[in-house]
């Protein structure tokens, strides 16, 4: 998996100010909280710009941040400075982690298991994950479903205006792999605009797969819910959130 979001680093927070990070770590602290025991030690798995991994510390975790794009952990980087918050930053491949120690919570949020380019690689970050999760530690996780990538994604395109920045999104899909290529057309100080382009791809993975790769690593599926917090019940979810204990 060779290193994305070089271009798009710059750019994330303002293209996703639309979600709702306090709602995604008020939620996943609800499910750990029974978990992390004392010392709240907390793996936040491809972090990005690392909104999250700042909350979470902001909440009395002790936050370990990986990612694979040195560009958006320098994002990150800036941000817990400026916030004050002391997060250990990591720049590593989620197949491939080696923590200094154990934890107790991990979270893997925003599709980024979909950008892992096979079943095989998940069952590796999986294998990870768990060689470095105490028992009765918890893994809380969210993927794109087949359902999203069929009839969201698509082959569809769709434009985004922020700012002085706009951002032209294409996708090209065979119904469980998608390529997207993402074109930021950005101003400059000279009134003109620059384009940058990212090109990502994202894979759906069998639900059923998954479950089998937590149960090898010696994960228990503790509840799966949908994008709205809720139990997942129908085959129309966009987005599923696992929650596992470590055995």
């Amino acid at each position: 998996m060779t290193e994305s979001y070089n271009n798009f680093a710059r750019f994330y927070d303002l293209f996703t100010d639309n979600v709702d990070y306090e709602g995604y770590a008020k939620f996943f602290h609800t499910i750990m909280e029974g978990h992390s025991g004392k010392d709240k030690i907390l793996l936040d798995l491809a972090c990005g710009t690392g909104t999250l991994s700042i909350l979470f510390s902001a909440m009395g975790y002790d936050v370990i941040a990986v990612d694979s794009s040195a560009s958006m952990l320098s994002e990150a980087l800036q941000k817990a400075c400026s916030r004050g918050e002391n997060i250990l930053f990591l720049n590593q491949d989620m197949r491939e982690i080696d923590l200094y120690g154990t934890i107790n919570c991990c979270v893997c949020t925003l599709d980024s298991l979909n950008h892992l380019e096979s079943m095989e690689d998940v069952r590796k970050t999986f294998s990870r994950v768990s060689l470095f999760m105490e028992s009765g530690g918890v893994f809380v996780f969210d993927i794109n479903t087949p359902y999203k990538h069929q009839r969201v994604l698509g082959d569809n395109s769709f434009i985004f205006e922020k700012d002085d920045t706009v951002c032209c999104w294409r996708n090209s899909t065979d119904g469980l792999v998608t390529d997207i290529t993402l074109d930021f057309f950005s101003m400059g100080e000279d009134g003109l605009y620059q384009r940058f382009t990212e090109e990502i791809t994202e894979r759906a993975f069998p639900i059923e797969q998954i479950k089998k790769a937590l149960a090898d690593n010696k994960f228990k599926i503790l509840k799966i819910y949908n994008e709205n917090f809720e139990q997942a019940s129908n085959s129309s979810c966009e987005r599923l959130i696992f929650a596992a204990e470590k055995e």
